[in-house]
């Protein structure tokens, strides 16, 4: 953890910019700052960047179709993006995005209320805890093993994830506790069936 030398908190290496000491809320506010101040260089300097980079500029005035080209140029190198994508959810960076995503889609088919914390909040919980360094260490050395990876359980199932209710496990322990009880698997199975509607629905339109 690193901490930011303006609002001083502290923030993994993926809250920071390449060579920059501020986190990324500060650089931004930093620059907005900048712009109000200075409206002609700001416009000026925009200009240049545009007349520079005409590409980038028809890919942000494009969205749709700049999205449909990346739609294509995934489906020709799909095994290098798929390469690309499993490098770094074995990343700390990566873990914590990929925990942060699952706790939103399973809240929802929960029927919990989505977390309240951000995803900011939620990494500064986690690589603060000698545990979760422990357990990733393990995890890295043994060959990323799904069963040694870090998991974030809750300690009461029938409650939505907070800070008061989360705890880090491996994913063995956090899977062996959730099959322990015909609740869950019961909850489990309607769930599955939830989301299968939900994609036919989509698929349809």
């Amino acid at each position: 953890m690193k901490p930011c030398p303006r609002c001083k908190k502290r923030f993994p290496p993926s809250g920071f910019y390449q060579k920059q000491s501020r986190c990324k809320s500060c650089v931004k506010l930093r620059v907005r700052e900048w712009e109000k101040k200075n409206r002609t260089r700001s416009n000026d300097a925009k200009k240049r960047w545009q007349l520079a980079n005409p590409e980038k500029r028809w890919n942000r005035a494009h969205p749709e179709k700049f999205r449909e080209a990346l739609r294509n140029s995934y489906q020709k190198d799909r095994s290098k993006y798929l390469k690309r994508c499993r490098a770094y959810y074995k990343t700390p960076a990566g873990f914590l995005t990929s925990t942060f995503s699952s706790m939103k889609v399973n809240s929802i088919a929960r029927g919990h209320q989505p977390p309240k914390f951000t995803k900011q909040e939620l990494g500064e919980w986690i690589f603060k805890q000698k545990k979760f360094w422990l357990t990733w260490n393990s995890y890295i050395l043994g060959g990323g093993q799904k069963n040694e990876r870090p998991s974030v359980d809750r300690l009461n199932a029938r409650l939505g994830y907070s800070f008061k209710n989360i705890r880090l496990v491996t994913w063995k322990e956090n899977n062996s506790a959730n099959h322990s009880s015909l609740e869950h698997s019961q909850r489990a199975k309607k769930t599955c069936e939830k989301r299968w509607a939900e994609y036919g629905r989509r698929k349809r339109t």
